[in-house]
């Protein structure tokens, strides 16, 4: 995919290129690496408690299933 195309697209959209309904993969994306460095630092910030919680949510949620059969 051209770059050029990539750079006007996020300019189109100030930046916020997650919301286009045709934009560019992200494995296109010649930013790729920062915004996945961005992710994981936003992660660390997430509480323990709260990936605690979805992990146990889940299990929860298998053993109901499970039952159910």
């Amino acid at each position: 995919m051209d770059k050029n195309y990539i750079y006007e697209y996020i300019v189109k959209l100030g930046g916020d290129c997650f919301v286009g309904d045709q934009r560019p993969p992200c494995g296109a994306c010649p930013f790729q690496d920062k915004c996945l460095k961005k992710i994981l630092t936003l992660a660390e910030s997430i509480p323990k408690e709260a990936r605690l919680n979805w992990a146990l949510d889940k299990l929860v949620e298998d053993l109901v299933l499970n039952d159910d059969k």
